[in-house]
């Protein structure tokens, strides 16, 4: 069977343009091709949907909201119901699935509300309770991927089709602020420390000195253990390695160092490796191209996936940047503040540009769930599984990508109360 697949639009936009791509092509499989002409719609005998107000075709319809055909951003006052506990974007009362899933797709995959102004956090950063989905409980509701099972089970009735489904995958991802602790700091900042230690930790000093003097382990050396471990399950995980020099916010390693090369490289070998741009580089580009051919140049490697530290980035700037440098993967999409679903889908979608109102070439991996913001909201360690565990199954039904992060400093317990190690184990076993 053909999987050509026609949409009629009254006027052919670049934002609908995307949004087929997103919805028909990259999840059902089809072809879709948007026409103007009535004609042509008419004649067509395959799968097709009428995106417009006109009723003229014996097929299925959907009115759509404005937002697809205008060409600049403002403020939507959107309109919102609740339908069978899942709140529906863009509500209305012409369509038979109460809304235009469209319009709300595309409003939430482009990040449309993270270009109105919004209140920021003390980094600058977009919050959950600034998102449209706060407001509406829907943080854990893939409302993206709940609205295309619905509309797909419109286009399955309609054509006796079968559209493609997609396959749960576990992503584990690990944050790398600082590769080692005690161990390749440089002079300086050895001395510095063991200062601190003595004075203020003497548990710490002895633990430093036991390191570098080679009768313990670094404490933050357990690069070969999530390896090993996610090797069980056949999930080859990506490390995120800061490379910029130090600041308030930036305590890697300094990467000029051999034994900081050497390391990087070896997990390499069994890893993805990835850029985490440090804390100022959403203001200052030269700086993220720094990094970006430092860790190139460490690596040999092109750089193609990139995670910002601390999630701090703007939009469109720092998405535009990453492009040009020749970053093909974004994995920043998630709020730092709590677990779910900052763009309302468990899917990798491609970044559309909406100053520019153009599709990119860069592919964004929506963050789901980080050990960091679990550990530091639950006061034990099964409600932080439980968290893990509800959020997984909810991308277990969807078949989506549940993409987690963690952090070496998180995963042994150090200033936290309880290691998310014993998360992780859980999601692997």
């Amino acid at each position: 069977m053909s999987k050509d697949f026609l949409i009629y639009g009254e006027r052919k936009t670049a934002r609908l343009a995307y949004i087929a791509n997103e919805l028909f092509e990259r999840r059902f499989g089809l072809n879709p091709k948007i026409t103007s002409d009535r004609e042509e719609f008419g004649s067509f005998h395959g799968p097709k949907l009428n995106y417009s107000r006109e009723n003229l075709w014996s097929c299925p319809q959907i009115v759509p909201a404005s937002l697809l055909f205008e060409k600049r951003i403002q403020d939507h006052e959107i309109e919102v119901r609740v339908a069978d506990a899942l709140p529906l974007l863009f509500a209305d009362n012409v369509n038979k699935l109460g809304h235009d899933p469209i319009a709300a797709c595309f409003y939430l995959l482009s990040r449309y509300e993270e270009y109105i102004p919004y209140r920021h956090d003390d980094h600058g950063r977009f919050t959950s309770a600034a998102s449209i989905l706060s407001k509406h409980g829907a943080i854990e509701i893939p409302l993206v991927d709940r609205y295309v099972q619905r509309l797909q089970k419109e286009l399955e009735e309609a054509y006796d089709l079968k559209l493609n489904q997609s396959k749960f995958q576990l992503e584990v991802t690990v944050d790398v602020d600082q590769l080692l602790m005690y161990k390749s700091k440089g002079i300086a900042r050895t001395l510095i420390g063991g200062v601190k230690d003595a004075i203020v930790d003497q548990r710490g000093l002895g633990q430093r000195f036991d390191v570098m003097l080679g009768q313990k382990r670094d404490p933050l050396d357990v690069y070969d253990e999530i390896i090993t471990k996610c090797a069980t399950v056949g999930i080859k995980p990506i490390f995120f390695f800061q490379v910029g020099e130090t600041s308030r916010y930036d305590i890697n390693n300094p990467i000029h160092l051999p034994n900081v090369i050497n390391k990087i490289n070896g997990i390499g070998v069994d890893a993805e490796v990835g850029i985490h741009p440090s804390y100022y580089t959403s203001e200052q580009p030269e700086m993220l191209e720094k990094e970006v051919e430092r860790l190139r140049i460490v690596t040999s490697n092109t750089i193609m996936r990139s995670r910002q530290h601390y999630l701090r980035f703007r939009l469109p700037s720092t998405y535009r940047r990453l492009e040009e440098l020749g970053i093909e993967h974004d994995y920043s999409m998630g709020f730092s503040d709590t677990n779910g679903f900052r763009a309302g889908t468990c899917k990798p979608f491609r970044f559309y540009d909406l100053e520019r109102e153009e599709s990119t070439g860069l592919t964004v991996h929506p963050l789901i769930y980080m050990d960091m913001v679990s550990v530091r909201s639950r006061d034990s360690l099964s409600a932080c599984i439980e968290d893990a565990h509800r959020l997984k199954k909810v991308v277990e039904s969807l078949g989506g990508v549940y993409s987690t992060v963690w952090h070496p400093e998180v995963l042994i317990g150090y200033d936290v109360s309880f290691p998310s190690f014993e998360i992780l184990n859980s999601l692997l076993a």
